[in-house]
């Protein structure tokens, strides 16, 4: 049921029990002489039939609130799961980003060591260029 449904039924089952209670008070009024020379076990059975119907309609009230409220908490769940999703998204991002430029610095430092003239320089270089585009490609795989 929906809620604005929901809603609507909460408001005519509450009216219902005012009602309810307004005419159980205009007739124990009206015949009260009749109502106080009941023995005990029948003024019993009659408070127990006039109480009836009340309280049937405030426990279905009850759980109609409690289904409006289960609806507003299970859409609270889903948008925190969906706010979760993001911040796993951008802290893997940021991760990424910071591990990469680390490996840009050690990038730059093979760059200065080829400039040197190092051994095997141009080999390490171009090697790690290729771990590092691998890298880069399974990343973007990841976020998307």
């Amino acid at each position: 049921m929906k809620p604005v449904i929901a809603t609507l039924f909460i408001k005519i089952m509450s009216t219902m029990c005012v009602l309810w209670i307004l005419g159980l008070i205009y007739y124990t009024y009206t015949r009260y002489e009749e109502l106080t020379k009941l023995k005990l076990n029948e003024m019993g059975d009659f408070f127990a039939g006039a109480f009836a119907a009340p309280a049937f309609l405030l426990l279905a009230l009850s759980l109609m609130y409690q289904r409006i409220e289960l609806a507003r908490n299970t859409e609270a769940i889903n948008d925190q799961t969906d706010e979760h999703k993001a911040n796993v998204r951008v802290t893997s991002l940021a991760a990424i980003m910071t591990h990469k430029s680390n490996e840009s610095k050690t990038l730059f430092g093979l760059g200065a060591n080829y400039a040197k003239g190092g051994k095997n320089a141009k080999e390490e270089a171009n090697r790690y260029l290729g771990l590092l585009k691998k890298e880069l490609d399974l990343a973007e795989d990841e976020t998307n």
